[in-house]
This record gives C-alpha cells, structure tokens and sequence, in this order.
C-alpha cells in the first residue's frame, strides 16, 4: 500500500515526476540510433528484461517506478520519428519545442481536460485568445468568431457537418438522421469528410462530390445542377410516398 501511496504525492511539482522525466530521457538518449534523422530508437534484443509488450494479463507484482519507465520506453518506443529532426516534416506532426514539453508535463501536474469547465479551469481561455488571432488575421470582426479545440481535421470536419445537420433538422437528436440527408463536398476536399459521413450516419453515398478547375476552384454551375437533381430526387420521393399513403387510407 505504501508503494501505491507514493505514486500520488500530494505535494504540487512533487521530485518524484521529474526524476522519472530525467530518467526516461537517458534512457531515450542510450538507446537512440540517429538523433538527427528518422529513425529514432532501435529496439534493444538482449534485454528480455523488459518486454511489456509481450504481457498478456496483469503481474501478480508490479514494478518499480524506475522499470516501468525504462520497460515502456524499450518496449513501445521503437521505431517512433524522431520530430525534433529538421529533416523529418510531415504535414500532422508538429515538431516538439522545449516550450511545449514544459508546458504539456506541467499541465499533467493537474491532469488538465476540457471534459467541461470545471475540469479546465481557465485554460479554455486559449481558445478565445486563439480565435482572435486567427480572426485578425483573416481580417473578420473578432465578435464574430468564435473556435474550439479538437483532435485534428477530422474533428474539425465532424463538427462542422454536425452543426450544419442540427441547423437544417432541428429534431435530428431525437429522431435521428432522416434519409434524405445530402451534403455537398468539393472535389479536392478532405478524406475526412467520407469518414465524417459514416460516424454521422449520413452515408457516403449521399455524399456529393463538386467538381472543381484546374486550380481547385469549385465550378458553380455543377452544384447547382447538383443540388437540382437532389431536390427532383427527395420530391419524386415524397409523391411516391405520399401517394401510397393515400391508397392504404382508402
């Protein structure tokens, strides 16, 4: 019991994090193959000693806070990109800065969430200050934006779709997604969108695909003719139905 004590201190900032820290980064510096380049860790063969990722139920005996650190990094940090590297850029993974890691193991000390506002305390407040800056830059009145966080394009995407539906079907939280939903996408647009789609239970298939110039533009007059042909498709839809209703009453 005493061990499973000292894994929460009730100290802020408490030693204890910061030399498992310490640790993990020796342990990530010995086992590094090129600190400049891709590949940023090798697996170690000759340690048997801490091959977590072979483990199929929970040990009788736990470990050692210092093992867990050092098992984890030679079990799971294999083969990881090392982004610290200029030669590494790639267009979802932001290279890590000093600030950031500071900033990100500090917020850990409080477990800091944005479930709701309680959990965040004023660390939502970066999303106004964000919106602002992404609001002057684009020139848009600051009153008018507003942002919020999420976990990437895809989210960002989801949200969107999911406002739009909620705008257009009021009810769609309590009747849930009526069959003649479409959205338009443009042709160039994001995979996401498809995937959007099916979490949503649009479908992929009443997706509508714009087509686009030569420089990615939208072309108008297709999704008018588009959106034409959707609204002949939902109202042919509706007298079919209207009218088998009409003869089951009679």
């Amino acid at each position: 019991m005493k061990k499973i004590i000292s894994l929460f201190p009730y100290g802020l900032g408490n030693d204890s994090s910061s030399n498992l820290f310490c640790k993990g980064i020796k342990e990530l510096k010995k086992i590094a193959t090129d600190d400049k380049f891709k590949l940023s860790f090798r697996n170690n063969k000759n340690n048997k000693e801490y091959e977590f990722n072979k483990l199929t139920k929970i040990p009788e005996n736990g470990k050692a806070p210092e093992e867990v650190v050092v098992g984890t990094i030679n079990s799971f940090f294999n083969k990881i990109p090392l982004w610290r590297s200029a030669k590494n850029q790639y267009n979802i993974c932001a290279p890590t800065n000093v600030v950031s890691v500071a900033l990100s193991s500090l917020a850990q000390e409080y477990n800091i969430h944005n479930i709701n506002n309680d959990f965040s305390g004023d660390c939502l407040l970066t999303e106004k200050i964000i919106s602002n800056m992404a609001a002057d830059l684009v020139g848009i009145n600051k009153q008018r934006v507003t942002a919020l966080f999420s976990f990437g394009g895809t989210a960002s995407n989801l949200y969107a779709m999911k406002i739009a539906l909620n705008n257009t079907f009021p009810n769609i939280g309590k009747t849930g997604m009526p069959s003649n939903a479409y959205m338009l996408i443009t042709q160039d647009s994001h995979f996401s969108h498809k995937t959007a789609a099916d979490w949503l239970g649009i479908g992929t298939n009443n997706l509508i695909v714009v087509n686009s110039d030569e420089e990615g533009r939208s072309l108008i007059e297709d999704a008018e003719e588009k959106i034409e042909d959707v609204i002949q498709k939902i109202f042919h839809y509706f007298l079919k139905n209207l009218e088998e209703y009409v003869i089951l009453i009679i």
